[in-house]
């Protein structure tokens, strides 16, 4: 089984999520961030489950793609590290993303 290793800079990303989204509707946001939480969960007993990103073409880096969010994450020895929580329709920020350690 693996371990998930949450990075400040996906932490941030899911905080945001929910503050965004309560903005409109508090429920719409407690679902979203429940979804996401339950995709994250799963990577304890299936971390290869994501797909590689495409950006990275490099089979550490995954993601779970949940509504319009992808959950990035490298796996690292039996780890997996969350990477970014980033929203679909806009670009990866493939600097910050990749050189995550």
């Amino acid at each position: 089984m693996s371990r998930i290793r949450w990075t400040l800079q996906a932490s941030s990303d899911l905080d945001a999520i929910h503050e965004y989204v309560s903005r409109d509707s508090p429920a719409a946001a407690s679902t979203s961030v429940v979804r996401l939480l339950t995709a994250i969960d799963q990577l304890e007993s299936y971390p290869q489950s994501g797909r590689v990103v495409p950006e990275f073409n490099n089979p550490a880096f995954r993601e779970l793609v949940r509504g319009s969010y992808r959950v990035v994450y490298r796996l690292w020895e039996r780890d997996v590290q969350l990477l970014r929580i980033h929203h679909a329709a806009r670009p990866l920020p493939l600097d910050q993303t990749s050189r995550a350690g």
